[in-house]
């Protein structure tokens, strides 16, 4: 048998192939190849124990060196550098004027003189060229070169007085002695919320399923009270005794490296309670838990727990969740399976098998990307070919099938809550496929693969994903850093202006920037939701009030800060 790699030509892009195998002599022997099929160097293959690996690119084809080649090293000077530079230019320039006019007068004079007086020497361009070195001589101290390096020996102690040795900043070293100067200049501060603002360790808090005719689960009304306690409340913090509290919750069997994934009030005895057993939302919803991310089990040297590792800690989250009622995510036998163990009665009669091992096929797996803001997987279990998804609220409602208006309301109203207490998001959907209709729409989403076209391939992951049936949706809690509002208030005294920028939900950025003191109490919020430059100029004149779900301070007339909210 012959095989044959087709693959694009080299380039700098790291998070995108393109690329056929084909297999000669057979009809179906094209198979389309994606960035999930390229191993990077440094990468580590867990999964098997076995390959077959082709090269595709060497020395200067390959793309971290493309990379590499494009950066150019770039001379970095601090601000208050540069104008030193501009003063002794134009202190030079001041000096070699002055040089200038001194020695023309002398050739002007000496020749003015010379008509009277012949007995004085006469002047050539070399008596001018002297004169002008002994002028520039004499105005050496013009330029302060002295200064300059008194400057630089003050900075050195600067910086190993103030930021070396700061108690406030334990292990801070220097590594430029410009550091002082370039803090002093700086006028706004960017900053990201996950994993700067916040500890981005994210811990489960609650789940809600949406039935028809029935209100949320009772999971979504413990955060009424959870939002209303002061932002200095025990559950802004880090919660301790976690291994009590998992050895109390849990079976043995889950793993460790979970323990600080979920919230030590977590409702998994209410949520048994009200989901039942005979609930096919709730069935839905555990198996997206633990089936649909890109968590991967990496076995020890040691019989133990395996380490889980996951692409975000939201997924790792929700697998904790998931193991909480009762199925543990085990690992990937192979690429087209997940090994999951049921531990709990409730949950093997909510999935209708027994107590063990249960193995799920993976047909399919459509990442998440930041255009659908989703991630599907196509999976068959008990003979039931199912499209499992999980992604933004604005996404899945906008894949939602029309037939359950009322349920979908009622699960936004949850989703809402939850943001309004600050936490991430995820609703789950659903879709059930007929066999040849999964062939009809596999066969096309390959072909668009194998002709490499974005717009094919856009248009087939919507037919695979259109019409799905939420069921519920989850609340994850990422805590902020230790000192967040302190730092920031300091920020803001000193005249610094703060921008967070999330991909958050509005009501989740707002609760968080409150919790922050991002927000000051006495500030006069607004918000910007537009794109339009006419309609943004508009806005800025007369900004409009926040909506009541997310307006905690109203606006007065005279304020003396105002709090920008800027969305996409």
């Amino acid at each position: 048998t012959r095989l044959r790699v087709c693959y694009e030509a080299p380039c700098e892009s790291l998070h995108s192939f393109h690329g056929v195998f084909q297999i000669e002599g057979r009809s179906d022997g094209l198979l389309p190849l994606s960035v999930d099929q390229v191993i990077f160097r440094g990468s580590t293959v867990e999964t098997t124990s076995k390959l077959w690996a082709v090269v595709i690119y060497t020395g200067h084809e390959t793309r971290i060196l493309r990379n590499a080649m494009k950066l150019k090293p770039r001379y970095k000077l601090s601000k208050l550098m540069l104008c030193y530079n501009k003063h002794i230019i134009c202190l030079f320039a001041i000096q070699f004027a002055l040089c200038t006019i001194t020695a023309t007068l002398y050739l002007s004079l000496s020749l003015a003189f010379l008509e009277r007086h012949l007995y004085l020497p006469k002047s050539d361009a070399l008596n001018v060229i002297e004169v002008f070195g002994a002028q520039l001589l004499q105005l050496t101290q013009f330029v302060p070169i002295s200064i300059l390096a008194t400057l630089e020996v003050v900075k050195v102690i600067q910086s190993l007085l103030v930021v070396d040795r700061d108690p406030e900043m334990p292990g801070c070293k220097t590594n430029t002695c410009t550091i002082m100067e370039e803090l002093g200049s700086v006028r706004h501060v960017f900053t990201d919320k996950t994993g700067t603002l916040t500890e981005n360790v994210m811990l489960l808090k609650s789940l809600c399923i949406a039935r028809p005719g029935l209100p949320a689960s009772p999971s979504s009304r413990l955060l009424d009270s959870a939002s209303a306690e002061p932002e200095s409340s025990p559950r802004r913090t880090r919660p301790t005794g976690l291994s009590d509290f998992w050895s109390r919750s849990m079976h043995e069997s889950v793993p460790r490296c979970l323990q600080g994934h979920v919230a030590t009030d977590f409702p998994a005895e209410e949520l048994r309670t009200e989901w039942g057993t005979r609930t096919n939302e709730g069935r839905v919803l555990l198996l997206a838990m633990s089936v649909c991310h890109s968590v991967m089990a990496r076995p020890q040297e040691y019989p133990a727990d395996p380490v889980l590792d996951a692409s975000s800690p939201d997924e790792l989250a929700l697998v904790a969740g998931a193991a909480m009622l009762g199925v543990v995510f085990s690992d990937r036998p192979a690429s087209n399976r997940v090994r999951l163990k049921v531990e709990h009665a409730w949950a093997a009669d909510v999935l209708g098998c027994a107590v063990g091992d249960v193995d799920v096929t993976v047909l399919m797996v459509l990442p998440f990307d930041s255009d659908r803001k989703r991630m599907s997987v196509v999976v068959e279990f008990h003979g039931e070919t199912l499209l499992l998804c999980k992604g933004a609220d604005s996404a899945m409602a906008g894949a939602a099938a029309g037939d359950r208006d009322a349920a979908n309301l009622e699960l936004m109203r949850a989703v809402d809550s939850y943001s309004e207490a600050g936490l991430r998001t995820l609703v789950f959907g659903w879709k059930k496929f007929d066999p040849r209709e999964l062939e009809e729409l596999l066969t096309e989403y390959r072909d668009a693969c194998i002709a490499a076209s974005p717009e094919r391939v856009r248009e087939a992951t919507e037919a695979l994903e259109s019409g799905l049936e939420l069921v519920g949706c989850s609340g994850v809690e990422d805590m902020l850093q230790p000192r967040v509002p302190e730092t920031l208030a300091a920020l803001r005294n000193h005249g610094v202006k703060v921008w967070m920028l999330t991909g958050d939900k509005l009501e989740t950025a707002v609760n968080i920037g409150h919790s922050a003191g991002l927000f000051p109490a006495d500030s006069n919020s607004v918000v910007l939701d537009t794109t339009d430059a006419a309609e943004l100029s508009e806005m800025l004149d007369f900004p409009r009030p926040l909506p009541p779900s997310v307006q905690e301070f109203p606006l007065v007339d005279v304020a003396p800060q105002r709090s920008v909210v800027v969305t996409g």
